[in-house]
Order: C-alpha cells, then structure tokens, then sequence
C-alpha cells in the first residue's frame, strides 16, 4: 500500500507492507494533525499508525479485541479516531477509542439489538451513533460509552424507508439525520436535528 500527500506542488509517499493475513489499510485524514492508518494483521489484533502531514511515523498502537469480530468502520469528531468492530448481524460491538495526540485506546463493549444492520456510524465526544435497519426498519441508536447504555432515538419518520445519511455537528454538538421517505409514490428526503443538550431526545426539523 502506498499513501501520498501533497503540498505546495510537492508530493510525497510512503510505502507500507501488508502484513499478518494481507489486511488492507484504512485511512483515516485527521486534517493538520496528519492522518490514521488502521490495519487488522491478525485475528483479535489491530493495528494504529499515526502520521504527520510530511508523512513521518509519529507513534505505533497494536491492542487487541474479541477474536470473532472484523473491522466496520471508523469516525472522527476532531479530537478522537473511533473504531467499531463487530460481526453481521451480531449485537455485540467493540468502539476503541484513539485519542490522536498523544496516541493512547480506550476500549468499549456495548450491545445493541439482535439482526441489526448497520449502515452508518458516527461519534460526538463519548457518544456514539448507529443508523441501520432491523427486520426492514430503519433505526438510529445512541450509546453513552462511559455507560454502555444503549436506547433507539426516537427520530424515525412514519412511512421512512431507510435512513439516508448520518452526520455530527461537532461545534454545535448537533446530530442530522436523513430519511427516505415515499408518500404518494414519490420518494422524498427529511432532514431531523437532534440537540446534546436535550439528550438527543429533541427533534428539529
């Protein structure tokens, strides 16, 4: 795998082997502060590789998670990297929490509901969201990671097909949802707001 960066006309890249089962790399861009490489060598292992914005090693992470779950996916609320492990339809899902300065993971165990599809994931501070579908339903869930609380938002629209998009507001601590919605064989497209300060219970639209 290679990752280029360029800057002022002047691009730079770096090669980096696969390794353990051949992984594939995912990278996360964190912007001015570099970017993330994640990689899962191994069974129950991954791999986290900071870089600078001149593509320099800043530091190196290996930690560890439940040998049955696979990489899913990643968010980044401009503090923090967090990865979601899991497996098809399971309701057990691991978030490591990277905290891209000085590069130290915090791991969280939360479960959901049973044959939840997801489609979507984001987060904002030490909440998580999920948006996916559960026996054809969409569903958006919220998980408290200090608790491991989980609870489904009550932002679903009546008649809603899927959930569209998933997106955070960091500076305003908002979450957007949108859902596809058919009415009249039309397909149309709501858009909820949902406020940190009203325990995203709250919905503007």
């Amino acid at each position: 795998m290679h990752v280029s960066v360029t800057s002022a006309q002047v691009v730079k890249r770096i090669e980096l082997p696969l390794v353990g089962n051949n992984s594939p790399y995912q990278a996360m861009p964190l912007g001015e502060k570099g970017v993330l490489l994640i990689s899962k060598p191994e069974k129950g292992t991954f791999n986290v590789q900071k870089f600078d914005t001149e593509l320099n090693r800043v530091w190196s992470i290996d930690g560890t998670v439940e040998n049955n779950l696979d990489y899913i996916a990643s968010s980044y609320d401009g503090q923090s990297v967090f990865l979601l492990f899991s497996k098809y339809r399971s309701s057990l899902y691991q978030i490591v929490k990277v905290n891209v300065g000085p590069g130290f993971v915090e791991t969280f165990t939360i479960n959901t509901l049973d044959r939840f599809e997801i489609t979507d994931f984001k987060t904002l501070g030490y909440s998580a969201f999920m948006a996916g579908m559960v026996r054809n339903e969409p569903v958006l869930l919220h998980t408290v990671l200090t608790t491991s609380q989980t609870r489904v938002l009550p932002s679903a629209i009546k008649g809603s097909n899927a959930i569209q998009t998933l997106e955070v507001d960091t500076l305003n601590h908002l979450v957007n949802v949108c859902f596809a919605v058919k009415k009249e064989g039309r397909l149309k497209l709501w858009h909820v707001l949902m406020k940190k300060q009203e325990n995203f219970t709250r919905r503007f639209r």
